[in-house]
């Protein structure tokens, strides 16, 4: 919280020197933390990613724009400080994890893509490029080892979570209806036309992130989280404005995702009661945005392109001549371009979108499409430790994994903050005790959860 404060302070007044302060504090967080749990540094990453936009939002208004996005690094640093551990824990390691083999590929592919942008000179792409793929990778890595050590990890990881998507929804709805000054001038620098307008009811809601698709994915991840392992009327209030925020994004693909992991709960009696009150409260979400005419007219035009005939979906329509101008230009592209991917000189303002795309640009297609399905076979390793050990929250993991998986084509699931979601709910998928203690200090945590504050909660040190 004296981060936050102390980094809008200084955006408030104009000046720059948020920049710095925001990284410096992001180390000491995750310093910090580390020392004292797993859980805790879980949960302290959760957040700084959650608002690590926002911030820089706040200060580029107040000193101008900074196209590099410099703070965007502060969480992916952060999360690198524990990582320090691995060579100790790898080696004590006596029953590795399954799912290690994909990341180990997926870190090989990495690997050959910074190579390749090392060799064209192109050192300060490699640089961004390596610390958005290989810190939540490493991550995942340092919690599957980790999470044996802290049993709470998942209790905190859920209560972060439900201090962090209410606000974030709020914040979202806040921003579709009149959107703040901080806002209204990023969008107008960052030139990012598939986040709509900066004009009060013509903005694809982002809230506090990056961009619409990552809002989606942290709402949908959080939603299932305390969904799910929060029980009573507080959750469902609580769980309402994200669920618009949610809708107001008007990302289909985490719509499809969060309905797919909610129609994955109802597969398993621990959760089949909670997936059908979570539909309760989508239809109620989706009759609050109807109480408006304008906000319920754009979340049901959305909603019917996913019903349309695909000629129609213009959307649809144009990430398929993505594929199909790659695919001319397949010979170009066999190699790969590196970690820091460009379009093809013939569509130079084409997007880059998904991780098909972008590993095929990046890597050739045969390390590309290696590495995309190194990735089905993670999520896939983890869903089926779901279904062989089907607790309650084993299987909200599984949903929000099977959710990301639905975004491969559209979105890079392995990077950034969305990398680092995916490689957590992996890793804790994987890892966590088979026995019900998880699940009910999950529900005991939960159900205190009122009355602590986000960061008040005691957590037990791991020694290392």
């Amino acid at each position: 919280m004296t981060l936050f404060v102390l980094v809008y302070g200084f955006g408030s007044i104009g000046t720059g020197l948020g920049r710095p302060a925001f990284i410096v504090g992001c180390l000491a967080a995750g310093y910090w933390s580390w020392r004292e749990s797993p859980a805790r540094h879980l949960e302290v990453s959760l957040i700084l990613f959650a608002t690590a936009p926002f911030l820089r939002r706040v200060v580029d208004f107040g000193a101008g724009f900074d196209p590099s996005g410099f703070m965007l690094t502060g969480p992916l640093l952060a999360i690198l400080i524990p990582t320090v551990e691995l060579r100790h824990l790898v080696l004590v390691e006596r029953s590795p994890s399954r799912v290690l083999s994909p990341m180990l590929l997926i870190g090989a592919c990495i690997a050959y893509a910074i190579v390749l942008s090392l060799a064209s000179g192109e050192i300060v792409g490699a640089l961004t490029g390596t610390l958005k793929w290989i810190a939540p990778l490493l991550y995942g890595v340092w919690l599957i080892h980790r999470v044996r050590q802290d049993t709470e990890i998942v209790q905190v990881a859920a209560r972060a979570f439900l201090f962090v998507t209410p606000i974030i929804g709020a914040y979202g709805v806040f921003q579709y209806l009149d959107p703040p000054a901080w806002d209204r001038y990023w969008m107008i620098n960052a030139g990012m036309d598939s986040i709509g307008v900066p004009e009060p009811l013509g903005v694809r809601v982002f809230s506090t992130m990056n961009s619409p698709a990552s809002f989606a994915t942290f709402s949908a991840t959080g939603l299932l989280l305390f969904g799910f392992c929060r029980s009573g009327w507080l959750a469902s209030v609580m769980s309402i404005p994200c669920l618009l925020g949610l809708l107001l994004s008007l990302y289909r693909t985490a719509w499809l995702g969060f309905a797919v992991g909610v129609i994955f709960c109802m597969f398993f009696a621990a959760t089949r009661g909670r997936a059908f009150l979570v539909c309760m409260l989508l239809f109620g979400a989706i009759g609050a945005a109807g109480l408006n005419d304008t906000i319920g007219d754009v979340i049901l035009n959305r909603l019917e392109t996913l019903t349309g005939p695909p000629a129609q979906d213009g959307s649809g329509q144009e990430r398929l001549r993505e594929f199909l101008t790659i695919y001319e230009n397949a010979e170009s592209t066999i190699i790969g371009q590196g970690i820091a991917a460009k379009p093809p000189e013939n569509a130079s303002k084409m997007p880059i979108d998904g991780m098909i795309i972008y590993c095929w640009l990046s890597m050739g297609i045969i390390v590309g499409l290696t590495c995309v399905l190194a990735t089905l076979w993670a999520g896939f390793i983890a869903l089926a430790q779901v279904c062989s050990r089907p607790e309650p929250v084993r299987v909200v993991l599984g949903a929000a994994i099977l959710g990301a998986l639905m975004q491969v084509p559209l979105a890079g699931v392995i990077v950034g903050e969305m990398g680092f979601l995916f490689w957590v709910c992996v890793a804790l998928s994987v890892s966590i005790p088979v026995s019900g203690g998880a699940t009910t200090g999950l529900a005991r945590t939960l159900g205190d959860a009122s009355n602590h504050r986000p960061f008040a909660g005691h957590v037990t040190s791991a020694h290392r």
